[in-house]
């Protein structure tokens, strides 16, 4: 189903524009008939307004079989690994490959999940990624910025930057936020700007432990000065800082302001 709703929205923006054969130079052009049959395919899929038969290692690759054919592929692994989507980073074939040799725990949902219920899934060492059938369906952007597929390419970006290198570093930090969660819970209630930042931090940021713990100190910093009227651009007092300090030492422990 994800590569049919990918393959379907690329040919409909660049029609025979979006993929090229690794290695060349050349410009191949989809065969005329290539968008008719994933149209199809894709029609059928819609139709049930479901992803219950797109399992995470075999997400609609039997569905796309009649159309690989025309690229001299059995699969949508063999389609990867000699193709490549066109002026897409090259992340997305590396997450996509990595899925379907099951390599990563990746949930597919309907809907985006809630902040703290993508960092409840990231201390667990899981991430999402998105394919709204009711986005696709009635015509509507799925978080008010975005289309479908703009949220699927969005969450297989962050889903190969969270499984990268820096995965357990990742794991451990977040898994440190939703073990003392509560102690962010006033500042949230009074400060809209702090929830804000906490938000993106735990559902939409994905880097190494030493950035992530960067973004939240700036977070909280900013949080106090706010509270205090402080400028901007000057360092906080010094009872402070300590008091900030200690109430969230667990994310202060052996590193500097």
């Amino acid at each position: 189903m994800i590569f049919l709703v990918m393959f379907e929205y690329f040919e409909l923006r660049k029609p025979g524009q979006w993929w090229m054969k690794k290695g060349s130079s050349h410009r191949l052009k989809s065969p005329e008939d290539f968008h008719f049959k994933i149209s199809q395919q894709l029609q059928v899929r819609l139709e049930k307004n479901s992803l219950e038969s797109c399992s995470p290692l075999n997400p609609g690759q039997k569905h796309l079989h009649t159309s690989l054919h025309i690229f001299n592929c059995t699969s949508v692994y063999e389609f990867l690994e000699h193709y490549q989507l066109k002026k897409l980073p090259d992340s997305l074939s590396h997450i996509l490959k990595r899925w379907l040799k099951d390599e990563v725990q990746i949930l597919l949902l309907e809907k985006p999940p809630l902040p703290k219920e993508l960092l409840f899934l990231q201390s667990e060492g899981q991430r999402v990624v998105t394919l709204s059938i009711e986005a696709i369906m009635n015509g509507v952007l799925v978080d008010g910025h975005r289309d479908s597929l703009e949220f699927l390419l969005h969450d297989l970006v962050h889903a190969d930057l969270f499984f990268s290198h820096h995965h357990n570093e990742q794991v451990l930090f977040f898994k440190k936020i939703s073990d003392h969660i509560k102690r962010f819970d006033p500042l949230i209630e009074s400060d809209e700007k702090f929830e804000t930042d906490l938000n993106a931090i735990m559902s939409d940021m994905n880097s190494t432990a030493e950035h992530l713990h960067s973004c939240l100190h700036s977070s909280l910093i900013n949080h106090k000065k706010r509270q205090l009227s402080w400028p901007v651009d000057q360092n906080l007092p010094f009872d402070s800082e300590a008091e900030l300090k200690t109430h969230f030492a667990p994310f202060f422990e052996n590193r500097v302001i």
